[in-house]
């Protein structure tokens, strides 16, 4: 009977944890984003500004992702449980707010929240913030659970993988023809979807390399670092081989692939959407392929233990 009544309590606790983690971080948008502060005390309206109901909202889902796999200590009695519920759960929290500040800082530099969001209303910017949001929650929970409760541990896997992350959406441009900045500022959603595909992909990768035995934290890193090269290997071949089964690559060839001169121009300052969802499905597709050859495959005890 008392542990029922203590897994209550610490149903209850944390239901109150997460509802003040979403209290917390609309403060927290007031200050990344000081020109919204008389916005967010209004209420909203969906059919007034849709793109900031998608930001916003992505942000909660991302705080809801991060605790879905929420490993709760009651060895210690409920006292300790919910101390280490309390510390967790802001230790989560500051860190995959400081993860998507980060993250936005290198890649949106050039834009402005309120112009794009609350002036232009452009769906693009919202769809990219959005994906950085669900992406890096999505990294914050696979280092929450596989840091066993150590907070020292959770911080330098959050350090490796905010770098990581941080130096990956840097090589957008030589995955992509299409040019981020100017069609982001045009509002074009074939940029959106697919640097969406390219960042739910690397994070994908950056999640299947940090999942892995550790032994001591030299050779864990080792093997992240190892898997890392690996997975930049492997996921060009699935890449093309995706591309030539389903004969995606004619297809694009024979549409884009003879364009020259003005024609082309034409093309690349205004794609349709229907290439941006092709390069951003291909890319994760192929991300979420090639984390499944590094990081879920068991080989078991097949070799000899001396």
């Amino acid at each position: 009977m008392n542990e029922l009544l203590d897994k209550f309590i610490l149903r209850i606790f944390f239901t109150l944890l997460l509802c003040g983690l979403i209290f917390l971080y609309k403060h927290v948008h007031f200050l990344v984003y000081p020109s919204t502060n008389r916005q967010l005390l209004k209420s909203f309206n969906p059919l007034q500004n849709p793109p900031e109901i998608f930001h916003l909202f992505s942000r909660i889902v991302g705080i809801a992702i991060i605790f879905s796999n929420f490993n709760i200590n009651t060895t210690n009695g409920i006292f300790w449980a919910l101390c280490d519920v309390l510390i967790q759960g802001l230790a989560g929290f500051v860190l995959y707010i400081a993860a998507v500040y980060i993250i936005e800082s290198i890649v949106l530099y050039n834009f402005d929240y309120s112009d794009e969001i609350l002036k232009r209303k452009n769906f693009s910017f919202a769809l990219i913030n959005s994906m950085h949001a669900l992406g890096i929650a999505l990294v914050i929970q696979s280092i929450l659970k596989f840091s066993q409760e150590s907070l020292v541990l959770l911080f330098f896997l959050w350090l490796f993988a905010t770098v990581v992350l941080g130096l990956t959406v840097k090589l957008y441009k030589y995955v992509s023809i299409l040019s981020f900045d100017r069609l982001l500022h045009k509002k074009n959603l074939a940029v959106g979807f697919s640097y969406s595909g390219f960042f739910l992909g690397i994070c994908v990768l950056a999640i299947a390399s940090l999942n892995d035995s550790k032994v001591n934290l030299n050779k864990y890193f080792l093997m992240v670092v190892l898997k890392i090269i690996l997975a930049l290997i492997i996921l060009p071949i699935i890449q093309r081989l995706i591309s030539v089964i389903f004969n995606l690559h004619k297809v694009f060839d024979k549409k884009y692939g003879q364009l020259h001169g003005d024609t082309l121009v034409h093309f690349l300052e205004d794609p349709e959407i229907g290439f941006g969802i092709y390069e951003g499905a291909l890319f994760f597709a192929s991300s979420l392929l090639t984390s499944v050859i590094i990081g879920r495959i068991s080989f078991g005890n097949f070799y000899p233990s001396f």
